[in-house]
């Protein structure tokens, strides 16, 4: 083979962005680990709260086998998030774990889970973010947004929505 044909070769093929082939990527990654999708790690922090998402991880969701849950008395259906926590934070989650189930199935839309076993141990390392500050508003901004979200009656819409606004205008 020549140089000149492997480039053409190398060229005739098609090229295609990574954000488009990695949902396919990853998916048998997930799906051996129980996740049929990838979704509840990335929203974790907002599943959990950023407190407790902080020392916890989903490891993987172990689904029961057919009749293996009607045996031990409980919905065949529901299946066990084992939840990685790492050090005494183990207490806090295993008394919160009802309310973690909730919020966890409110994400999936559906009774999913039923059980949560943790593991105690270390939780892999995160990068530190590489996020810019956000700059602070000027004072014109901060009355411009007030005025947008002036006729939301609910508190804490409003309040949740003025950081939303803040964090967009002060990302430019």
């Amino acid at each position: 083979m020549t140089p000149g044909f492997q480039h053409r070769r190398a060229a005739s093929l098609p090229s295609r962005a990574i954000g488009r082939i990695a949902p396919d990527i990853l998916k048998a990654l997930f799906k051996s680990h129980g996740f049929a999708q990838g979704q509840i790690l990335s929203a974790w922090p907002a599943i959990a709260g950023d407190e407790l998402a902080r020392f916890t991880a989903p490891e993987k969701i172990r689904w029961p086998r057919r009749g293996q849950g009607a045996r031990a008395g409980q919905d065949a259906a529901l299946a066990t998030l084992v939840l990685r926590v790492e050090g005494p934070v183990a207490i806090e989650v295993q008394h919160s774990t009802p309310q973690l189930i909730e919020r966890i199935n409110g994400f999936f839309g559906y009774a999913a889970i039923g059980r949560i076993q943790i593991v105690q141990g270390p939780l892999p390392r995160r990068p530190a973010s590489q996020k810019r500050p956000l700059r602070p508003l000027s004072r014109r901004e901060e009355d411009k947004l007030r005025s947008h979200l002036g006729h939301v009656d609910d508190e804490r819409l409003r309040k949740a929505l003025m950081r939303l606004g803040r964090g967009v205008m002060g990302s430019r």
